[in-house]
């Protein structure tokens, strides 16, 4: 990947930092005891919504991954 990217690669990369951060806390959160304690349609939609955080986390790799080609 080039060092000199462009404004909006900067950007796309800093969302992927705070997806992953978002990701690990709400994968943390699901996998503790206290997930245990909300009602089960509520784990249902945390559960839900991991799946789609990390298919956007991948999607931002591959958007990342894919910077290089455009230089």
């Amino acid at each position: 990947m080039s060092t000199h990217l462009l404004a909006h690669q900067v950007r796309v990369i800093e969302e992927r930092v705070a997806l992953a951060e978002k990701l690990e806390k709400l994968r943390t959160f699901v996998g503790g005891a206290l997930f245990q304690t909300v009602s089960r349609d509520e784990q249902r939609r945390l559960t839900r919504q991991t799946l789609v955080m990390s298919d956007y986390l991948e999607i931002l790799d591959q958007r990342i991954g894919a910077f290089h080609v455009a230089d």
